[in-house]
């Protein structure tokens, strides 16, 4: 009989919480699936594999082929989907920060992670990025683990975040502007600024342009009422959430899922954006 894993999540409160989403972890995971497609979400992750000293991240076009990544991975915003390998995520925690929350934790403009996995090390040293993953190691529990990264990831910031405030101001009001069926122009215009600076801003920031990041966020929308299982009529669905038609609605998610609306809806599902492979 197989064990019913254990998972812990949750959205830090005060000040950690104006930067990161949700913490989490996950211990005996053993689907009978072997992998699944993890869909883009605009969000920087890490993911710390407490069981092997390495990430795997599958090859979409060439399904024998995968690179690793030693260590706690890097997760940039992602343009498109990727694939993971579940038999990785036995013992293993993470974090998702906000949109433009990540900046502070790295030594690099969010726009340089954009569609890769890196190891932790190559962003803090090898030195910080071992203690990290040695430290979560020998607390234990899941919740004790889950303690200590919530405390490593607050004491980061304490140490590295001053100078950012005016940027940070800045990207909270266009994430939030951007959120409604604005134009990037109209927003950079509300905040007297180009439309280059507000770019530049983002992929710096937030690790995509703002029509990238508003283009994500409404496929995201798109999945959670998906998720709801009210909606079964998509032509509405897609007015609804801001595409010129169902055409548009098309091609956009099958840009970001390699998969059809239809074809999401009827495919297993481990969560929102994992679906299952094989």
């Amino acid at each position: 009989m197989s064990s019913v894993p254990t998972y812990i999540s949750y959205r830090p409160r005060g000040r950690l919480g104006d930067f990161v989403d949700l913490l989490w972890y996950l211990e005996g995971y053993r689907p009978a699936h072997h992998k699944e497609r993890v869909l883009p979400s605009a969000r920087v992750a890490m993911v710390i594999d407490l069981r092997e000293e390495q990430v795997r991240v599958w090859d979409k076009g060439e399904p024998g082929r995968y690179r690793t990544v030693r260590g706690p991975a890097v997760c940039g915003v992602q343009d498109d989907h990727f694939v993971i390998d579940t038999a990785q995520q036995e013992t293993i925690m993470g974090v998702h920060f906000r949109p433009g929350g990540a900046f502070p934790f790295f030594r690099a403009p969010i726009g340089e992670l954009a569609n890769q996995h890196l190891g932790l090390e190559d962003l803090w040293g090898r030195q910080a990025a071992s203690e990290l993953r040695e430290r979560l190691l020998a607390a234990g529990s899941g919740r004790a683990r889950s303690r200590l990264f919530e405390t490593s990831l607050l004491a980061r910031l304490d140490h590295i975040t001053h100078g950012c405030t005016e940027d940070g101001r800045a990207v909270r009001y266009a994430l939030g502007a951007l959120a409604g069926p604005v134009s990037v122009a109209e927003v950079a215009r509300r905040m007297g600024w180009s439309a280059r600076r507000l770019i530049a801003l983002f992929r710096r920031r937030v690790g995509s342009t703002p029509k990238r990041f508003q283009r994500i966020s409404r496929f995201q929308q798109t999945l959670s009422r998906l998720e709801e299982g009210s909606e079964l009529d998509l032509s509405a669905l897609a007015l609804d959430c801001g595409y010129y038609d169902q055409a548009h609605f098309n091609r956009d998610f099958q840009a970001f899922s390699g998969l059809t609306p239809s074809a999401y809806v009827n495919a297993g599902r481990a969560s929102r954006n994992h679906v299952v492979l094989e």
